[in-house]
């Protein structure tokens, strides 16, 4: 769970800390600010759109997934000055 104050303070480190076909579940609210690379099969998911956001940093991507990546996103906003995603010949599933 990624809420700030738990188990993980970004999504960044709960991805690379994640097994295989994890579930990284994101708070009601919580807002980040942060790029990240994804290069496992992982699932992150939030509480709705508007409700679970992850924002971008300037002159960056929010997300990049790797050609052994597989990336499913549920009830997530994401926001960006920048290039959202970039999906590297890895796989991304919009729930």
């Amino acid at each position: 769970t990624v809420n700030g104050a738990g188990d993980y303070e970004t999504i960044g480190r709960a991805v690379a800390d994640a097994p295989m076909d994890a579930v990284i579940a994101v708070c009601n609210g919580f807002r980040l600010d942060e790029s990240f690379i994804v290069e496992k099969r992982v699932t992150i998911a939030g509480n709705g759109a508007g409700r679970s956001i992850i924002q971008g940093p300037v002159d960056q991507s929010v997300i990049t997934v790797r050609p052994d990546g597989d990336l499913t996103l549920r009830g997530l906003t994401l926001q960006s000055d920048e290039t959202g995603i970039i999906v590297d010949a890895g796989v991304l599933t919009l729930d």
